[in-house]
């Protein structure tokens, strides 16, 4: 995989409930829009090494390092 698009999940919470690695060495690009209740993208670790960014709106990115990171970040910090 090397796109994922989340939009209009206001009831996603997390993309998977179950622990463990995902490896997706792949994933370049992941677009993010209204998933107000997504604290984290998964409880484990997540294996991203082309992932440098999330998009919030079509021009519009943040990084924090990580996936998961970035994804708890704009839950707490809502309209970034």
């Amino acid at each position: 995989m090397k796109c994922l698009v989340l939009k209009d999940l206001p009831k996603l919470v997390n993309f998977c409930r179950e622990g463990g690695c995902f490896n997706w060495p792949n994933l370049q690009t992941v677009r993010v829009n209204n998933i107000p209740s997504m604290k984290t993208f998964l409880r484990d670790y997540i294996n991203t090494p082309l992932l440098k960014s999330v998009y919030i709106t079509f021009a519009k990115k943040l990084w924090l390092g990580n996936l998961n990171k970035t994804i708890s970040y704009m839950h707490n910090n809502p309209g970034v």
